[in-house]
């Protein structure tokens, strides 16, 4: 089975997150913050199936979610920011992101 790293990056200031994948919840935490020094709030690591996956992040204080579709081989590492707008963007790549 392969293992999915999902990063909250850039953008979180006292927000609460709930990630899911496949419709199954994996995180949940109130007062995400970015660490602005990494750019990092949070991160989880999750087993996925083979193939296509739903991975949804949703912000229930801000009645704001969004889904995106990945394939766990080829780009297992996500990295979830929300813009100053509050608006849920991601990135997605094979290779593990670069923090300082």
């Amino acid at each position: 089975m392969p293992l999915l790293w999902i990063s909250l990056q850039d953008g979180f200031s006292n927000e609460m997150v709930v990630v899911s994948v496949n419709g199954k919840e994996v995180f949940s935490k109130e007062s995400v913050n970015t660490r602005q020094q990494i750019g990092v709030a949070a991160a989880v690591e999750v087993d996925a199936p083979q193939g296509s996956v739903d991975i949804t992040v949703g912000l229930p204080l801000r009645n704001s979610s969004d889904t995106l579709t990945i394939s766990a081989i080829n780009t297992p590492y996500i990295g979830i920011s929300l813009t100053n707008d509050g608006i849920i963007t991601h990135r997605t790549s094979s290779e593990p992101f670069k923090y300082i």
